[in-house]
């Protein structure tokens, strides 16, 4: 691990040469090949996933996902974590992990927790209400 020292990084026990231990990163993270010094590595993520700067060891990493995305414990890999993007699964900014991101519903439209595909939620109703699949935000 001598050219990782001479990169200011620092190398695990066991760890392939091609993957390299970020400066101030614990030595039971995994660090992935090609990440950046700005970025975290978290343990038993895979090459093609990347760790978004400032998301915690707790939450996951999801394939191809931007640095200005973050990723929300609990959301599988099918569902993009976006914040303010457009995409076919919104994740919306201050909702809790525990509620679903469901596809197509707008940044204006809040995810309330076991709804359905087939339901939207509307702006402004209350966590506790359904929303009914095909009624308007009127």
């Amino acid at each position: 691990c001598t050219e990782a020292k001479r990169c200011s990084k620092h190398c695990i026990t066991g760890v392939s040469s091609s993957k390299r231990c970020i400066t101030g990163v614990s030595c039971s993270k995994c660090c992935i090949t090609g990440v950046v010094c700005s970025q975290r590595c978290i343990t038993g993520v895979s090459s093609s996933q990347r760790c978004i700067t400032g998301v915690s060891s707790s939450q996951c990493c999801i394939s191809r996902v931007s640095r200005s995305q973050r990723c929300i414990t609990g959301v599988s890999s099918s569902q993009r974590c976006i914040m303010g993007v457009s995409s076919c699964q919104r994740c919306i900014t201050g909702v809790s992990s525990s509620k679903c991101c469901i596809a197509g519903v707008s940044s204006s439209q809040r995810c309330i927790a076991i709804v359905s595909s087939s339901k939207r939620c509307i702006a402004g109703v209350s966590c506790s209400k359904r929303c009914i699949a095909g009624v308007s935000s009127s």
